[in-house]
């Protein structure tokens, strides 16, 4: 399940479009393009990549620390959900006030 979620997610969306579209603006040259599209494309897949080395190299310890997450989600998960939301959208009002302004 987690694999399929992980593929639908990976098709190219608005924010890889955007973000090339930024390093195309940005100009910086053949090497420099490259690099900076590589290291879009693994910090965007970091959240699969992550374990999935994890699994490759330990295991046990791998296993140990998902399932130590899993549980700290389900007890924590809602509040951290509800804190994070209230701060975007105090940062957006700002902003919003901001160039009202």
């Amino acid at each position: 399940m987690t694999f399929v979620v992980g593929a639908i997610l990976s098709f190219p969306g608005v924010s890889y479009l955007d973000a090339l579209d930024h390093i195309h603006k940005l100009n910086p040259g053949t090497v420099p393009t490259v690099l900076l599209v590589v290291y879009f494309c693994l910090m965007q897949q970091i959240l699969i990549e992550l374990p999935l080395l994890g699994y490759l190299f330990a295991p046990d310890r791998t296993q140990a620390a998902v399932t130590g997450f899993k549980d700290t989600i389900a007890r924590r998960g809602r509040p951290a959900a509800v804190i994070g939301s209230a701060a975007v959208g105090v940062v957006l009002i700002a902003r919003g006030l901001i160039t009202l302004l």
